[in-house]
């Protein structure tokens, strides 16, 4: 059994465990989310958001507020292993789109594959 909390301005996602009594920070948690600063419109820090987790309990995704984008977060693993950026403009993986997206708050799952 575990649950997770997002890190607010410090950019990360913490895991909690109940392994007996209580309930304690589970081993290579915070997972850090690499955001050197926001890319929002205007000069904002990152932010962990609103966090969901996947029917199949394996991934975790993130909204990234003031960085315009959503993280997955591997749950077996603990680690960040991917990003998608929400800029307008952003149409390939080339493109760096520009500040003024979606700046979500929050993300909801269906099922284990669509955000």
């Amino acid at each position: 059994m575990e649950f997770y909390v997002s890190g607010g301005p410090d950019d990360d996602v913490h895991i909690f465990v109940h392994p007996a009594a209580t309930w304690v920070e589970a081993v290579g948690s915070p997972v850090l989310l690499g955001h050197a600063g926001g890319i929002g419109l205007g000069s904002f820090l990152p932010a962990a958001a609103g966090l969901a987790v996947t029917a199949s309990k394996t991934k975790l995704v993130v909204a990234n507020f003031e960085n315009d984008s959503v993280s997955v977060v591997d749950l077996t693993t603990r680690t960040k292993i991917g990003e998608l950026d929400l800029r307008p403009g952003k149409i390939n993986l080339a493109d760096s789109g520009v500040p003024g997206g979606e700046e979500p708050f929050w993300v909801p799952i269906k099922g284990s594959s669509k955000a």
